[in-house]
């Protein structure tokens, strides 16, 4: 519990928005969010979310993602030529079949 508490504020540290405990086991993820309730630092505390895997399906089909754009510039026969690449996901990986995805790498490990 406290090995996963210490991940928790090393997420925490390294400056991420968002920081996810999972685990199938509902008594341990309740011990893990009462004991990183008692040390992380109260300001800190709403990034972290505890799920269970099926739970943590439904919050990333809630979440939006941005669309970061990256310009790359070059050099074409003498023209500077400039291209624009956009993150967006292809349809198919987005909704629920991202859910459909985890949820089938979580039951193949059984």
């Amino acid at each position: 519990m406290d090995y996963e508490v210490k991940n928790i504020q090393k997420c925490i540290d390294s400056g991420y928005n968002h920081v996810f405990m999972i685990s199938e086991n509902v008594v341990h993820l309740r011990n893990i969010k009462n004991r990183a309730i008692e040390v992380i630092d109260k300001s800190a505390l709403p990034i972290v979310e505890f799920f269970n895997p099926l739970e943590l399906a439904k919050r990333l089909d809630e979440m939006e993602f941005p669309n970061p754009v990256t310009i790359k510039s070059v050099s074409v026969r003498g023209y500077r030529v400039k291209t624009n690449y956009s993150s967006k996901p292809d349809q198919a990986l987005t909704n629920n079949n991202l859910s459909k995805i985890i949820l089938d790498k979580l039951k193949s490990k059984e």
